[in-house]
This record gives C-alpha cells, structure tokens and sequence, in this order.
C-alpha cells in the first residue's frame, strides 16, 4: 500500500456522500496534524462528492495528509494497518462499517448518535463524540493515538462485543428466542378467543 509504518493511519470507510459528515472529519484532521505532521487520513469509498471533498482538502493543503481511496474490494487490509477507525456519520441505521472496524480490534471515535450509542460504551469499547464539533472529534482522535494502551483496550473491548453480540450464531439464536416467544403469545391468544 505503500504507506509507511511509523506514520499514524485513521480511516473512514463510507460512501462520500450527504450525511456522512466528512466536511467535520476534514476539518478535525487539520488540527489532529498539527500535532502529528506525518498522521494519514484514509477516505474509503466512492460518491457525488468526493471531487468537491477533494478540492476542500486541496484548498487546505492536506493533500499528502488525506488520501481518498476510491472503492477498494478489500478494506479488511486497510483496517488492518490503521491506528484508528472514525465513524462520523451523521445518522445510522445498523452501523455495519463501524461494527467491521471494532471486529478486527481497531480502536473507534464514531459520532454521538443513538446507533453508534447503542455500541460503544464510552472510553471501554470506543469513544463517542459530539456529532458536529469537529475540535471534539480531533481531541478524541488525539486521545487514541497518544496512548497505547488506551488504543490497545478499545480495540479488544470492542472485537470482544461485536463478536459476543452481533456474530452470526448469535444473531440466529436472538431471532430464534423471539419467535419462540411470538408462537407462545399466539397460542396463548388463540386459547382465550
């Protein structure tokens, strides 16, 4: 990929689009590389605006600090060399990037929205910020790469809860429980009418 190892890698995988919010990210990014100059940013994906996104990222000289990728096959090999996975959408339905990144152990800053809420647990599996606020964002994403350990904990912590509650079996299991459920309150009707 020719990206180097000693350089800190965020991405953010999503289609470039309204509502991704990727205007708060460019801006956050700005201030995330004053403090590390050599800090990469990663927009994976594709959409109406990525050239308008492209030309604000030219006009604020960041053009060697954000790359955008453009559609990649295979973003577990991208996630696997970052240090961080952002996620500042400004509304999800089921975030299913953002359960992808915390399922290969990548520390997440994701916006403070009622699905992302529904995930992480503030600062044991992920960090929350608020939606707009894009010197929040840039803190949050500070506070990750500044501290190993931190970033170690969120990453495990949140591989441990995707894969303990949004696996496969998991989920077959859930369903299966509930229309259990559903029969048994069906019959229980039937019986009374």
């Amino acid at each position: 990929m020719g990206i180097s190892e000693d350089k800190y890698v965020a991405v953010y995988v999503a289609r470039i689009c309204e509502g991704k919010n990727h205007d708060t990210l460019i801006k956050a990014w700005e201030i995330v590389t004053q403090y590390h100059p050599s800090a990469l940013l990663l927009f994976i994906g594709d959409g109406p605006l990525k050239e308008q996104y492209q030309s604000v990222v030219h006009e604020k000289s960041l053009d060697d600090k954000i790359t955008f990728t453009g559609s990649i096959p295979n973003i577990v090999e991208y996630l696997s060399i970052a240090d961080v996975g952002v996620f500042p959408s400004e509304s999800e339905g089921l975030p299913l990037v953002l359960m992808e990144m915390m399922a290969v152990e990548l520390p997440v800053v994701a916006s403070k929205i009622p699905s992302c809420c529904d995930l992480i647990e503030e600062n044991v599996n992920g960090i929350l910020y608020e939606t707009y606020d894009y010197k929040d964002l840039a803190n949050k994403i500070l506070s990750v790469l500044c501290d190993n350990e931190l970033k170690k904990k969120l990453g495990e912590q949140a591989k441990l809860l995707v894969c303990n509650h949004y696996s496969i079996e998991n989920m077959i299991n859930r369903h299966n429980i509930l229309y259990q459920k559903l029969l048994l309150k069906q019959n229980f009707t039937d019986a009374y009418n």
